[in-house]
C-alpha cells in the first residue's frame, strides 16, 4: 500500500481553509499545496491522474509425463485483487474547545483534518491534523522539540519545524534569492506538535503560522481518535483495472483520485504534490458537489448522453469543453438531480472513453445535498 508522509493532505485540504466549497469545474482536479503565510499561502495545484488498462491471457502450457504420455498442467490460478475495504477516520476535533473543521481527507494511511479557531482570527492561519495508523508514525523528526504532554501522553512542540517547498523565482519575495542552494528547493518553516494515541495513532499538528504556542496547545487537547466510517455521495464498483483510491478530500467537495503506477511522484522529502510532478502519478480524479452550487456548470446547448444515473457530457477537445484539460486528456462533466461532478482523466488513450462510461455506469450515485444519504467509502 503506498504511504505519504506529514504535508501531503494538508496541502490539498487547503483549498478548503480558503473558500468552503471552491468553484469544481473550470480547473483541473487537484491537490493544492498551500506555502507558509510568509509566502501568502501560494497555492501549487496538482492532480493524480490517468491509468492504464492491461488484459492479459494465460495459456495452458502441454508438457509430458515420466511415461510419455500427455498431460497438462494447469497453472496456478492468478492472484486476485484485494478485496475492497471500508476507509476509516481515525479522528476528530470534539465540539465546544473553540475549533471548527472545515474539511477533512487521506492521502494513503494518513488521515488529515484542517481546522481553525470559531471566532476568526485574521492573523491566524488554519492549522492541520495528521493522523498516521499504527505502525507508520516516525517520532525522530520532532524530538529535537520542547517536551510537551498532550492528554496524558508525551509529545513535542517544535516553533520552527524546517521543510523543504519548490523555491520561489529570485526577487519574488523580499528581493533576494529563494533558491540559496541552487538546488530547486527553499527551506520553509511551520509550528509543529507531535504526540501518539494510547491506540497506537500517531498525531501531528501543524500550523503555518509561528509564535501561537497556547492556542496550538488548546487544539491538540480537542482532537479526539475516535475511528468512524468516511462517507461520500457515490458508491462505486467498476472502477478501471490496476487503479487504487488513495487521495480524498471529503466535505461539500468530495475529490476522489485514484491511482496506479506506484507512489505519485514528490519533489522533496516533504511529499508535496506539484503539477510538474504528476506525470509519476497514473489514475483519474472524480469530483462531485451539489447541483445547487453548480448548476450553471450544467450545458444547456449541447445535449447529454445518459449513463446509468447521469446524463454526462464527455470532452476530448480542450477548446470546445467546460471542463479544463490537456492536449491528451479527457473530461467528463456528470450531473443527476443533485449532483454536478467531473472525471479528469490524464491520459485518455490509457483510459478511454468505453472506460470512462463504464465507471459511471457503475456509480450509485447519492443525494449530495444530504449527507445523512451517502454511501460508506471503499478502496
Amino acid at each position: 500500500m503506498n504511504t505519504y508522509d506529514t504535508d501531503d493532505l494538508r496541502r490539498m485540504l487547503a483549498a478548503e481553509a480558503a473558500e468552503n466549497s471552491p468553484e469544481m469545474l473550470g480547473m483541473v482536479p487537484s491537490v493544492v499545496a498551500a506555502a507558509p503565510a510568509r509566502r501568502k499561502r501560494n497555492a501549487f495545484q496538482a492532480a493524480a491522474v490517468a491509468v492504464a488498462v492491461v488484459a492479459a491471457a494465460v495459456a495452458v502450457p502441454l508438457v509430458v509425463d515420466d511415461g510419455g504420455k500427455p498431460t497438462r498442467h494447469l497453472p496456478a490460478a492468478p492472484t486476485a485483487p484485494p478485496a475492497p475495504s471500508p476507509v476509516v477516520l481515525a479522528a476528530t476535533v470534539e465540539p465546544g474547545h473553540g475549533f471548527v473543521v472545515l474539511g477533512e481527507g487521506f492521502i494513503g494511511t494518513t488521515q488529515q483534518l484542517n481546522v481553525r479557531p470559531e471566532a476568526v482570527d485574521p492573523s491566524y492561519g488554519s492549522a492541520f491534523i495528521s493522523v498516521f495508523a499504527p505502525g507508520t508514525f516516525d517520532f525522530a523528526p520532532y524530538a529535537v522539540g520542547e517536551p510537551v504532554t498532550v492528554q496524558g501522553q508525551p509529545g513535542y512542540y517544535v516553533d520552527r519545524f524546517p521543510f523543504k517547498v519548490p523555491a520561489i523565482p529570485e526577487g519574488d519575495i523580499e528581493d533576494k534569492p529563494d533558491d540559496p542552494a541552487g538546488d530547486g528547493l527553499s527551506t520553509q518553516y511551520d509550528t509543529r506538535v507531535a504526540w501518539q494515541d494510547p491506540s497506537g495513532y500517531g498525531l501531528v499538528l501543524t500550523q503555518f503560522d509561528q509564535g501561537y504556542r497556547d492556542q496550538a496547545m488548546r487544539l491538540v487537547q480537542a482532537v479526539r481518535v475516535a475511528p468512524r466510517p468516511a462517507t461520500a455521495p457515490v458508491a462505486f464498483s467498476d472502477v478501471p483495472g490496476g487503479v487504487r483510491l488513495e487521495i480524498a478530500r471529503l466535505g461539500s467537495t468530495t475529490a476522489l483520485t485514484f491511482v496506479s503506477g506506484g507512489t505519485p511522484s514528490h519533489r522533496t522529502n516533504e511529499h508535496v504534490i506539484l503539477a510538474e510532478d504528476a506525470a509519476g502519478v497514473e489514475g483519474f480524479t472524480l469530483i462531485m458537489q451539489p447541483r445547487p452550487e453548480m448548476n450553471h456548470a450544467v450545458p444547456t446547448d449541447v445535449p447529454p448522453v445518459r449513463v446509468g444515473e447521469a446524463n454526462i457530457w464527455y470532452q476530448e477537445d480542450p477548446a470546445k469543453s467546460v471542463v479544463s484539460f490537456g492536449p491528451n486528456q479527457s473530461g467528463t462533466l456528470i450531473a443527476t438531480d443533485t449532483c454536478v461532478g467531473n472525471i479528469w482523466v490524464k491520459d485518455k488513450a490509457q483510459i478511454p472513453r468505453a472506460a470512462v462510461e463504464a465507471f459511471i455506469a457503475s456509480i450509485d450515485f447519492r443525494d449530495c445535498t444530504n449527507p445523512a444519504t451517502w454511501a460508506p467509502l471503499q478502496r
